[in-house]
């Protein structure tokens, strides 16, 4: 029998909970439940005893047995008054959806003051292009606008969905028309900066032979 190694949660504590072997297994073949990806909420406490009595459900036929724990492990646990947790959570449908598990398979709870951290990622759709189109002119560029305002250097990449369109030579020609009549900025954020700062410098020497302090 495990030993409890966590103090009993409270309701409605929302937390990333990780489960010992064999219910880790269990939930994570028959829930396709990942715990440590997936927050899950306290709803009940229950004793064995009191679900049995008072719930007519039978703990080792709903927990133990799915889970392959045998019947002298959960005859222990019920002598030792090992409460029952009830959880429930949101599958990647967005349907709640509630799971059990005795306390002393539970062996971790994330902390309250713990900040979540996750990969994210922005998604720009530029719509279909010519196959032979650049885009990697325009990394440096969108890094830059990112860190500038975010503080981290994104990892850019281009990326192709779905199939190839053919189109004739006009309507390529066409639609390159009104896509390069649409641009209205044709140099860099990089170049643009070195041009300001240029004309700045500029100025700067030119009051200094004028004698004008700024300061």
């Amino acid at each position: 029998m495990p030993d409890v190694t966590i103090n009993v949660p409270s309701i409605n504590t929302e937390a990333y909970f990780k489960f010992k072997e064999p219910i880790n297994y269990y939930l994570r073949n028959k829930h396709n439940l990942n715990s440590l990806s997936m927050k899950l909420k306290v709803v009940s406490i229950v004793s064995m005893k009191d679900m049995i009595r008072n719930y007519l459900r039978d703990p080792y036929k709903e927990i133990y047995a799915p889970a392959g724990i045998s019947e002298v492990e959960y005859k222990k646990d019920l002598l030792d008054n090992i409460p029952i947790v009830s959880f429930s959570y949101h599958d990647y449908k967005g349907v709640e959806k509630y799971i059990l598990s005795p306390l002393n398979y539970i062996e971790s709870i994330s902390s309250v003051s713990n900040k979540e951290y996750i990969n994210k990622l922005i998604v720009i759709d530029l719509n279909k292009l010519p196959k032979e189109f650049d885009t990697t002119i325009f990394f440096t560029d969108l890094a830059d606008f990112i860190e500038s305002r975010i503080g981290i250097r994104p990892e850019i990449k281009e990326v192709a969905v779905g199939k190839i369109e053919l189109i004739s030579q006009e309507e390529h020609e066409m639609r390159e028309t009104i896509r390069t009549n649409m641009v209205t900025v044709h140099k860099t954020l990089k170049t643009q900066l070195e041009e300001a700062n240029l004309r700045y410098d500029q100025v700067l020497q030119r009051l200094q032979v004028l004698g004008i302090s700024l300061g």
